[in-house]
């Protein structure tokens, strides 16, 4: 994309007006001589300069305007790309607000594949989370946003395989004459999700000179899953709705997990069970190294079944939460830890243009200033699993049969493996 100002003197038969009377009066001619200058305003071409045969179309472009993005109350450019094109949809799409997603950036994809993001038809730097890859839309105010170009058709050579996917070209607000203020507040029914925004637009434009400026603030809570009971479904709720508890939010690892056995006092999975006993948080502590008391003196599996017998332990697979899931010991609902659906978020961005023409408009002085600052909350997931234990690797552990809470008086891992969080 490229900024191209076009000033064109063209005669009047070409705009479709003729002058067929040739001098019948003198005095006639003289009064209806008139200036021919057609003065054409700067534009943005999108697209490809190159020409083209008359069996081959344009590039396909679509343009949001002005008064699409007043009307959509998008509060940054991917919602905004998202609610009024169908194009952008996808793991590529993922806004900052969503849990586990860009790490407080928003990102574009046109159909997934690499798109190039212009703005004003510039190419600009990519952001430092995706390894320059990506431009982080989340520092172009949606206020200073003039219009935005789509062009779908990623064949164009004049951007490169960076664009195979297509282009998006935002256009800022430039040459503005008057002074704007603005907000906006959203809030859901239970009020536990509230978003905010307020932001400035002003600049001047007189003599060859211009300056435009924008700021904006934007802020929004977090969403959490135990704010909406569907979203913390237990596997026997799911299954009275008649569906199938799904792997996606239950996991295998959780505290007081042995092999396919869980502590019975275990609020996270034994609940309900028959033999649940809240008082049972351990298998209890041994006297010394060599202490094998507490499991009748067996030692390895023999001593996790002689736990069992004596109730210590609890089949995790025949526990109501098991049982809901398909008798599995992939039975904890990690959703009850309260995870954010939606991520608190802070962004401060201004954005500014001035230019000034020089020498009776040959020449041209311009400059350009952005600035933003986000706060993002990160992801936050469950608390992290332990998924073995095991001498290395990143989220293993090694127990030696000595540990004093080892009861059991084998190593870890061996004959049992144990989970954790």
């Amino acid at each position: 994309m490229n900024n191209s100002s076009v000033s064109l003197r063209k005669p009047l038969a070409l705009l479709g007006v003729g002058l067929s009377l040739f001098a019948a009066h003198a005095a006639f001619a003289q009064d209806t001589k008139t200036d021919d200058t057609v003065k054409l305003e700067k534009y943005t071409v999108t697209g490809s300069f190159l020409p083209v045969s008359a069996t081959v179309g344009a590039s396909p472009v679509v343009q949001i305007g002005q008064s699409d993005i007043g009307q959509s109350g998008a509060t940054d450019p991917i919602r905004l790309l998202r609610q009024l094109t169908p194009f952008f949809a996808g793991s590529g799409n993922v806004g900052t607000e969503a849990n586990n997603g860009s790490a407080g950036e928003s990102n574009v994809a046109l159909r997934n594949p690499t798109t190039l993001v212009l703005i004003n038809g510039q190419r600009i730097v990519g952001s430092g989370f995706t390894l320059g890859t990506g431009v982080d839309l989340n520092t172009i105010p949606t206020a200073a946003i003039d219009h935005i170009d789509i062009l779908k058709d990623g064949a164009s050579t004049i951007y490169g395989t960076d664009a195979i996917g297509g282009v998006v070209n935002i256009v800022l607000k430039k040459d503005y004459n008057g002074f704007e203020v603005g907000g906006r507040y959203g809030t859901d029914k239970g009020g536990d999700y509230r978003t905010r925004e307020v932001y400035v637009t002003g600049g001047a434009f007189a003599n060859g000179f211009s300056m435009t400026v924008t700021a904006q603030h934007f802020e929004n809570t977090p969403l959490l899953t135990t704010s909406r009971p569907l979203a913390t479904l237990s596997g026997t709720d799911i299954a009275a709705l008649g569906f199938n508890a799904t792997s996606s939010v239950y996991s295998g690892t959780y505290p007081g997990r042995v092999n396919g056995f869980v502590l019975a006092g275990s609020t996270l999975i034994a609940t309900g069970a028959p033999g649940f006993n809240a008082a049972i948080t351990s298998p209890g502590m041994k006297s010394n190294p060599n202490d094998t008391s507490l499991t009748g003196g067996l030692t390895g599996t023999a001593a996790l079944n002689f736990l069992v017998a004596k109730g210590v332990y609890l089949n995790a697979a025949t526990t109501p939460a098991g049982v809901a899931v398909g008798g599995s010991a992939t039975a904890l609902n990690t959703t009850v830890f309260g995870n954010p659906v939606m991520e608190n978020t802070k962004r401060n961005l201004f954005v500014g243009n001035m230019s000034k023409e020089l020498i009776d408009k040959h020449l041209e002085v311009f400059s350009d200033f952005m600035f933003a600052q986000t706060v993002n909350g990160g992801s936050a997931l469950a608390p992290s699993p332990i998924a073995g234990v095991g001498p290395a690797g990143a989220n293993t552990l090694f127990i030696p049969a000595n540990n004093p809470y080892n009861v059991f008086n084998v190593d870890f891992p061996g004959a049992l493996s144990a989970r954790s969080r």
